[in-house]
């Protein structure tokens, strides 16, 4: 089956500006009928105008492609757009005016046509949909070229991480710039659409945020995110995981030291609290860290100041905290073992983001697909390797117990490894992949006793139940199940509500 072209009128680039004539040479729909539409059986043309209202450079533009490519259809159709360098309003009427029309078919959205706006709206659209098949396409052309001399189409990756449109919801393209660890930029899939965008809302303010969830989830990555949209854009984004540092350690490393605080201190020196004056300090693993450290950083929050170990002397210091954790702060503070006075200082606002293997095959995928592409420029090949169709279908039901850190793990050991097989092709084969190991996960895993997953369900029903204020509809909602199941769970767990 065919596919169908999707593209904007491009109001300035369609058109020579001296005669307002349709463009031969430059146009992009109009090289796109010349050069690459017997692909498609047929071209939505978007035009920003209400239906209602004449649109003569989309009369002037279809009038050309059909005198010129006469077999070609063509269905106009008509967005609607008060502003089309609103990028949130464009997406409204991309769903409301366009989807709806493509349910079902398999879709190359030409994002050339349009502005930086309609690029954002066209991504959005791209991996939000759920009943299209969808491809963002450029033309690809020869270097120092001129439009006119395309050579052939590609898959493109948009990078709106330096754009000048402001956040759309607070959502941005989906790879983001992760200052920690540059190899593992995460991609704003369809399940995090949502959390970024209520991150993005909390950045504003300076309130402190925690963020749960497992680790290699991307919990670090979305504590940048907030940095960045936030007034402290531009100042300190610090990093340092707790639970990787003994006491004594995390303590010098926080708070400083002066000269011949300890031995070996052989100058002063000052903490990440001191560094991060200004920016944003993100705490991983706040779970992990002692008594002592726990009154410490109390101390630091409430009074504002820090003040570097063996020194008299308090510096004043402002800095937004983040912090994160894979544990049950709420049961850690029921069993003693985390202060609540700190967990409210810290968990004013609290962000969970899904293991993978509760996100979906599209995320999966889609992740895939980017670290795939990724890869081939770190080990510098020409072409990306591609996964054969039983080869993505393993790993797209491959449960990854250690999150997207595992996902970009097993990628890089396909292309460390594709070599050794002397194959001429770039299709990765099943037996390419890292089975042993991958099996051998899967079934430490599954060999968990039925009390200790009993025990897990149980905690994760508490959790949400307390979050939502005992809502039934609400919790069920969000575990995905119906809230009779909810309630047999509630009797057989003898849970209080």
């Amino acid at each position: 089956m065919k596919k169908v072209l999707l593209s904007w009128v491009a109001t300035d680039n369609d058109f020579e500006q001296s005669t307002g004539e349709v463009s031969e040479t430059k146009s992009p729909n109009f090289l796109m009928h010349k050069k690459f539409f017997d692909q498609y059986e047929k071209h939505f043309l978007v035009s920003s105008e209400a239906e209602i209202v004449p649109d003569k450079k989309m009369q002037a533009l279809i009038a050309k492609l059909k005198k010129d490519f006469p077999q070609h259809p063509i269905e106009p159709i008509f967005a609607n757009l008060k502003d089309i360098n609103d990028a949130e309003e464009a997406i409204q009427k991309i769903n409301q005016h366009v989807y709806p029309l493509l349910k079902g078919k398999e879709v190359d959205i030409y994002i050339a046509a349009g502005t930086t706006s309609i690029r954002l709206a066209w991504f959005l659209a791209h991996i939000t949909w759920q009943d299209a098949i969808t491809h963002l396409i450029q033309f690809k052309t020869p270097r120092n070229q001129r439009i006119e001399k395309v050579e052939n189409l590609q898959i493109v990756s948009l990078d709106f991480s330096v754009s000048a449109v402001p956040v759309v919801a607070g959502i941005k393209q989906s790879l983001l710039e992760n200052k920690s660890n540059k190899n593992t930029e995460p991609i704003i899939t369809p399940t995090l659409m949502s959390i970024y965008k209520y991150a993005a809302s909390v950045a504003q303010s300076d309130v402190r945020v925690i963020i749960y969830g497992e680790t290699g989830a991307g919990k670090e990555s979305l504590a940048n995110y907030i940095h960045e949209h936030s007034l402290r854009k531009g100042k300190p984004f610090i990093a340092i995981n707790c639970g990787a540092f003994s006491e004594t350690l995390l303590e010098s490393e926080l708070f400083g030291y002066k000269k011949g605080a300890f031995t070996g201190a052989d100058q002063d020196k000052e903490g990440l609290f001191e560094q991060a004056n200004g920016g944003t300090l993100f705490l991983d693993e706040i779970g992990d860290i002692s008594k002592k450290m726990q009154q410490n950083l109390l101390r630091v929050l409430q009074s504002g100041k820090v003040r570097r170990l063996q020194d008299n002397k308090e510096i004043p210091i402002d800095v937004r905290i983040i912090a994160a954790t894979n544990k049950d702060l709420l049961q850690m503070c029921t069993e003693g073992a985390f202060r609540w006075d700190l967990y409210y200082r810290i968990a004013v606002i609290e962000i969970e983001i899904p293991p993978l293997r509760e996100r979906g095959k599209q995320d999966i995928e889609q992740l895939l697909d980017a670290y795939m592409s990724d890869m081939a420029s770190k080990y510098k090949r020409q072409k990306a390797l591609q996964l054969a169709p039983q080869t993505k279908e393993y790993l797209l039901a491959y449960p990854y117990f250690g999150n997207v850190r595992e996902l970009i793990n097993i990628v890089e050991n396909i292309y460390i490894n594709h070599a050794r097989f002397q194959r001429n092709s770039e299709i990765v084969l099943p037996d390419e992949l890292p089975l042993k190991r991958m099996e051998r996960i899967k079934q430490m895993h599954s060999n968990t006793s039925e009390s200790e997953l009993e025990n897990a369900e149980k905690k994760i029903i508490q959790e949400k139940l307390l979050k939502n204020n005992g809502n039934r509809k609400k919790t069920a909602q969000e575990l995905g199940i119906s809230v009779n199941t909810l309630k047999d769970r509630i009797a057989k767990y003898n849970i209080k509500t």
